[in-house]
């Protein structure tokens, strides 16, 4: 019983990296931004993908993260810290009206998006090498999944940051970037990009 676990174990941990590699191909570089000045860790590269584009919300500024689809993101990093283990967090941190490039802030409080809610792994040792070490490089690939609902389509741009905390004493933050998203439900794509075109949404 005990190797047939073993078995089931392996396959999961195999079949989510299948999934992080082909959903990792089609990922595009994007815009990113610092989240703590405490962190020291040098992002060299952040994709994101599949993204479709909106106007107002268009690669390389902003991802139109697809509900119901596996989304990967993907960092590049070069550790400024030793981790023999992590947590991944998820956050919106604020909201925007117009284009990823032109908005009006609407502040709100740093709220974390829980695993029950948008499908993510808090394990980081999932996506990425376990332990670290300071000075080597490293890929954290992210996979999470937005559940398609009629709520899961937003007009506004929002700020998520994707974090990566060490599980030592004081749970330094080894790595966390902040990215522009809309969530884009593929079932009303058509009537969204109509509203979506009002300018005071960003649109053209």
């Amino acid at each position: 019983m005990y190797k047939i676990f073993q078995l089931g174990l392996a396959t999961a941990f195999f079949v989510n990296f299948i999934y992080s590699q082909t959903t990792w191909e089609m990922n595009r570089d994007i815009v990113s931004y610092d989240c703590d000045p405490a962190c020291d860790t040098e992002v060299t590269k952040i994709s994101i993908g599949p993204c479709f584009d909106t106007p107002g919300c268009a690669m390389p500024e902003c991802c139109g993260i697809m509900s119901g689809t596996l989304t990967n993101i993907s960092l590049t990093y070069v550790a400024s810290i030793n981790m023999a283990s992590g947590t991944t967090h998820g956050y919106i941190v604020g909201l925007g009206v117009g284009s990823a490039v032109n908005q009006i802030q609407i502040p709100i409080p740093v709220t974390q998006v829980p695993n029950v809610a948008v499908t993510y792994d808090y394990n980081s040792c999932h996506y990425t090498q376990c332990p670290q070490e300071i000075g080597q490089t490293y890929r954290f690939d992210g996979i999470f999944t937005v559940p398609t609902t009629a709520l899961s389509t937003l007009t506004l741009v929002a700020n998520f940051v994707a974090q990566v905390k060490s599980d030592a004493p004081g749970t330094p933050v080894v790595v966390c970037k902040e990215i522009y998203a809309r969530i884009v439900n593929p079932n009303f794509i058509p009537s969204i990009i109509s509203i979506l075109k009002n300018p005071i949404l960003g649109g053209k």
